[in-house]
């Protein structure tokens, strides 16, 4: 799989291009398509990669500053060295070192930068459940994620989840101290720790299980990475396990994500007089299974080995005609989730993970709170 370091030169360099310039995955998927590969996108000048797809003025801009000279290129093959040293490296989606239920979603990452061996821990793996909820647990919270992740290990399942205070940080540890597998997938580069007391879980992980990410070296964690990221720890599992998650919590993108990508979604019921549980309870109100036990979900498994079934195709056609409502609802206006869901008639739950996959791909942009179409340049 690996070309030497000039390789994962080139694709730090391409996944800090895309981070630094805001020109979207998309338009740099098309970039790639143009010019042939990462490589032939690394090697071009200036010039001809801000023109070789549509851009808007200020992306023009930042692109030929980015390009320009050769400062970021050595940054780049300087970060290179030092990361294959330290045994990261990268896989594109036609590798097999790339998990195939990742290929499954529209939205997959062009390249993931790994530590660890993701082709045990996730590639061949019987059955990859994620596992995530709230990053200020109640005692009844750390309990049940503890339990299930453990049950979940043990029976020989990849537990994943996002090394985040709370419920991640204890999904993780259970499945370590059960002598299980497990992978950890960050929302900043490879290199970059988030939250930094979590550097020795992370590098626990990395020699026992798997740390990746879509960003490269040297790219520090935003928000917007995180709620992007959702999508690849849904994209990644068979099944996504919610063990405590308040009503408007961030893990509440990640089970529309799961839901829009055909994956089963389970949650922890909770106190109906506790608010750290209203996210479980509306899930399971809305149609998550109950999670009491792993053995709840563990006969599901495993699904990875498994057909893309029509049900998963039937999904995605809705998800595709909903993401079309919303660019129609948003075409000459800017609005708040809110309003958009009165525009469209779509439920701000099912809104939400939609906005943060259309904003990843760069249909559209969010100022403020509220959403516009992005820009089309011609």
């Amino acid at each position: 799989m690996e070309g030497g370091w000039h390789r994962l030169a080139a694709h730090i360099w391409f996944s800090r291009m895309v981070s630094d310039t805001g020109i979207g995955m998309a338009r740099a998927r098309r970039m790639v398509t143009r010019l042939g590969s990462v490589e032939a996108v690394y090697a071009a000048g200036a010039a001809d990669l801000a023109t070789c797809v549509p851009l808007p003025p200020e992306n023009v801009a930042r692109l030929r500053r980015y390009a320009m000279g050769d400062a970021n290129r050595q940054r780049a093959e300087d970060a290179a060295q030092g990361c294959a040293s330290a045994g990261v490296r990268c896989a594109t989606e036609g590798e097999a070192e790339y998990p195939g239920r990742l290929r499954e979603i529209s939205s997959r990452p062009f390249c993931l930068f790994y530590r660890g061996d993701i082709e045990t821990v996730l590639c061949r793996a019987e059955g990859v459940v994620t596992v995530i909820g709230t990053r200020s647990p109640s005692g009844y919270g750390k309990t049940a994620t503890r339990k299930i992740a453990t049950e979940i290990a043990q029976a020989g399942i990849t537990v994943v989840s996002g090394l985040a205070r709370g419920i991640d940080s204890i999904a993780h540890r259970a499945a370590l101290e059960a002598g299980g597998l497990t992978a950890a997938v960050l929302g900043g580069g490879i290199d970059h720790v988030y939250p930094p007391e979590h550097k020795g879980l992370m590098e626990e992980i990395a020699a026992r299980g798997v740390v990746l990410s879509e960003h490269g070296p040297g790219v520090r964690p935003v928000k917007s990475f995180f709620a992007a990221r959702n999508r690849i720890l849904s994209g990644l599992a068979d099944c996504v396990a919610v063990t405590e998650a308040s009503e408007h919590s961030g893990t509440m993108i990640t089970a529309g994500f799961a839901a829009d990508q055909g994956r089963d979604l389970f949650a922890v019921p909770g106190s109906i007089f506790e608010p750290g549980s209203r996210g479980c309870n509306r899930l399971i109100r809305e149609g998550a299974d109950v999670l009491t036990e792993a053995e709840d979900l563990l006969y599901r498994l495993p699904m990875g080995r498994m057909p893309r079934t029509a049900e998963c195709e039937v999904k995605e056609m809705a998800q595709a005609a909903q993401a079309t409502r919303i660019l129609d609802g948003l075409r000459g206006q800017s609005l708040t989730p809110e309003e958009l869901s009165r525009e469209t008639g779509i439920p701000v739950a099912t809104l939400l993970p939609l906005l943060s996959a259309l904003e990843w791909v760069g249909d559209v942009e969010c100022r403020r709170g509220r959403f516009t179409l992005t820009p089309v340049v011609l």
